[in-house]
């Protein structure tokens, strides 16, 4: 049966075998079901290669990509992701946090109720034993002038419109700049675990 993609969801990845079956699983878990999930691999020496080829086996919305070198920035492999994105909306994972179930369903009719560029939300953080430590909470919008001023998007929140051009690194500073609003649901839709050893986690705010 071939699902029309409407999300692509970039997760980066390097020596994450430890926890990327739960950030998979929370793809998997979304009861929005048009999406797609990108795993870039940057060049793990760890079994984080088969363990994703394992999910993609057994749910054909699941690819996994391999940098030939590994970067260590997580910027690189999630452009490498974009690039092969077949989805309009376009949303970020990091191979160490999970989405809640709904946090597709939840967030991808604002762009149409609010005529918005991108969507976020507020998350809570948890440490590498799954303990919750602290809800990060987020503006309801941004505009223009409030993400010059500083990055108040939790990466692993965020989906954006492609339609909006997403032809930079900032998306959701472009997107504003193009007037289109930058809003968040009510609900929490997403955990970020803190870990060490990741990529992704060096920078986890920032696109």
């Amino acid at each position: 049966q071939v699902i029309m993609v409407t999300v692509s969801v970039i997760m980066p990845c390097h020596n994450g075998e430890k926890y990327i079956g739960k950030a998979i699983e929370s793809v998997i878990a979304q009861t929005y079901p048009y999406w797609e999930l990108l795993v870039i691999d940057d060049f793990s020496t760890d079994n984080t290669r088969s363990a994703v080829q394992a999910y993609a086996e057994r749910d054909s919305r699941i690819r996994l990509l391999r940098n030939e070198r590994t970067t260590r920035m997580p910027a690189t492999p999630r452009n490498v992701g974009i690039k092969e994105a077949a989805g309009r909306y376009i949303a970020f994972l990091d191979c160490d946090d999970m989405w809640l179930p709904e946090k597709l369903a939840h967030q991808l009719p604002l762009f149409e109720e609010k005529n918005c560029g991108a969507v976020f939300s507020l998350y809570k953080k948890m440490d590498e034993a799954g303990n919750v430590t602290n809800t990060v909470i987020s503006p309801a919008s941004a505009d223009f002038r409030t993400l010059l001023k500083g990055n108040c998007i939790g990466n692993l929140t965020g989906i954006y419109d492609t339609a909006a051009d997403s032809n930079t690194v900032s998306v959701h500073v472009l997107c504003s700049r193009m007037g289109y609003d930058i809003c968040t649901p009510l609900e929490r839709t997403t955990v970020h675990r803190s870990s060490k050893g990741i990529i992704n986690n060096q920078r986890h705010t920032v696109l």
